[in-house]
């Protein structure tokens, strides 16, 4: 019986051994980068944006954007996912609070949230330096918010729709070339 008692005392110290040893494998490995990794996406997420009224933009007009302009890229699942990792019901007025919101700083006991936070700040890094004048443009209602960009004539539409956030890019029309050299 004695011998037994060393055998699973030596078994109980090995395992101990071993998961210490894995432990240290994965913080140097996955740990310590996906932190370094975290800090550096969050100090580049950290710029805060106005928030006006939608009527304040007066280089474009909602009506004229959904109504003339050209839709590039539409997507519901970005936004919507990473407001809803955060803990939030999707809407353009959770993604506005986020958006402002500084990133919380890392923590070894909250892998999952910093997980989360990184898979917002990706998502709100397309938004960034998007716009030059730093400024969300909201309607009344909160429902709408556009992001403006004069130097490419372009607009960010976020937009709540039942229980996702669409986000699309539109742009301006372009000309056609035989529109304009037709002697017509």
């Amino acid at each position: 019986m004695k011998q037994f008692g060393t055998l699973l005392f030596w078994l109980m110290n090995g395992l101990a051994v071993l998961f210490a040893i894995a432990a240290t494998v994965w913080v140097l490995k996955v740990g310590l980068p996906f932190k370094r990794q975290y800090a550096a996406l969050r100090s580049r997420t950290s710029e805060v944006y106005k928030v006006l009224p939608l009527d304040q933009l007066t280089n474009v007009q909602l009506p004229e954007v959904l109504e003339r302009w050209t839709c590039r890229v539409e997507d519901t699942n970005q936004i919507t996912i990473a407001v809803a990792a955060m803990g939030l019901t999707p809407s353009v007025a959770n993604w506005l609070r986020l958006f402002n919101a500084p990133g919380p700083n890392f923590s070894w006991l909250d892998l999952s949230g910093a997980r989360k936070a990184a898979l917002f700040s990706i998502v709100k890094q397309m938004a960034l330096n998007f716009s030059n004048d730093r400024t969300f443009y909201v309607s009344d209602d909160g429902s709408i918010a556009l992001l403006w960009s004069e130097e490419t004539d372009a607009v960010f539409l976020f937009q709540n729709q039942g229980r996702v956030v669409r986000c699309a890019y539109y742009s301006r029309p372009r000309k056609s070339i035989e529109s304009g050299s037709r002697g017509d």
